[in-house]
């Protein structure tokens, strides 16, 4: 069961629902994103408010860890300039030291994004440096024991893996990038019943896709259906539309997203779906690449 975030006014009672998805870590200030996970066919829109937050990562220098750094970083927010004063930045740790390798200060996500573009630079030691309560440790390893922050295992080819957080039994199934900035951001620390801010974070975000994302593919099953009933574009667009929605009709109404075997199924059709939507697009049968949300 999720709890619902309730937004309150400083000088009012009144409370509201919050019906967008937010991953909430709290501090006195907050800065307030936007994004979305793109399956193609429908967008998974969500919310992202967070106090300043230095995230430290301690990748293995493989491919597939810089590959999993930059899923990450493309789905935390950019607080770039100067109008922003709350500031979400981005360095490396190395043994014993913290990197900050934008000029000897930690980086925006555009600068970190460029940096992480031209590949890994060599391998850095398990990270041993202190770190302060404002920041984040993610360690990338393809064995993981984490004493602080969060440790992620790089993806198998289905692109599902297990992610792990200090102070608790773990692992954390992960399939999307998501769930690895749920894990981040909320890290290590505990609330006052002794659960990790990771673990309540990964638990609520996961409870809303479980509804929302099968409730999509219904829809968006009927929509594609229909369209192949009456498409103008010809036979070759109205037998693709038909491809698409029984791939979309096979998305179960409840998801076990602690399961690994039923992630690697959810994915598999995921990608399906994403990847015969994407021919759509190229064969001009959609008009935008722009997915629907829900």
């Amino acid at each position: 069961m999720k709890d619902i975030p309730q937004i309150r006014c400083e000088d009012s009672p009144a409370t509201a629902s919050i019906e967008t998805p937010v991953l909430f870590y709290p501090g006195e200030f907050v800065f307030i994103s936007r994004d979305v996970l793109d399956y193609g066919w429908w967008t998974f829109g969500y919310a992202e408010a967070m106090p300043e937050t230095v995230f430290v990562f301690s990748p293995d220098g493989t491919g597939a860890s810089w590959d999993v750094m930059t899923d990450m970083v493309r789905h935390l927010p950019d607080t770039y300039g100067e109008w922003s004063i709350v500031k979400v930045e981005f360095a490396f740790c190395d043994g014993d030291y913290l990197l900050y390798p934008c000029g000897g200060r930690a980086c925006d996500r555009g600068d970190f994004l460029s940096m992480l573009g031209s590949g890994p630079s060599g391998s850095l030691l398990p990270c041993t440096a202190a770190v302060k309560n404002s920041t984040r440790l993610v360690t990338i390893s393809n064995s993981c024991n984490p004493q602080r922050g969060v440790c992620i295992m790089p993806p198998n080819a289905k692109g599902v893996g297990n992610a792990f957080v200090a102070g608790t039994s773990g692992p954390y199934v992960y399939k999307d990038p998501l769930d690895l900035v749920a894990l981040a951001i909320g890290g290590s620390g505990k609330d006052r019943m002794g659960k990790t801010w990771a673990e309540k974070l990964y638990v609520y975000k996961n409870a809303i896709l479980a509804e929302r994302l099968p409730m999509a593919a219904k829809v968006m099953a009927r929509r594609f259906q229909l369209i192949a009933d009456d498409v103008q574009e010809g036979p070759v667009c109205g037998n693709v539309y038909i491809e698409l929605a029984q791939v979309l009709a096979t998305i179960p109404d409840t998801v076990d997203y602690d399961d690994l075997g039923k992630m690697y199924d959810l994915n598999d059709k995921l990608n399906e779906a994403k990847a015969i939507y994407g021919s759509l697009l190229d064969m001009g049968c959609e008009r935008s690449s722009e997915g629907y949300g829900m």
